[in-house]
């Protein structure tokens, strides 16, 4: 899914922790390395085991 609209395909992953995050794509703009920018854009998702 493209979660920040830039028109490229990201990542979301969940840590043990809880933490959510976002792994952002954007092979033009980072120099050919996708994934590059990762931030954590959640918290308390423990409880949950898949998201679709």
């Amino acid at each position: 899914a493209d979660a920040n609209g830039d028109g490229f395909t990201d990542l979301i992953g969940i840590k043990a922790d809880g933490t959510m995050w976002l792994f952002s794509n954007n092979y033009t703009r980072d120099g050919g390395t996708p994934y590059g920018d990762v931030r954590q854009i959640g918290s308390n998702w423990g409880g949950y085991n898949r998201i679709v």
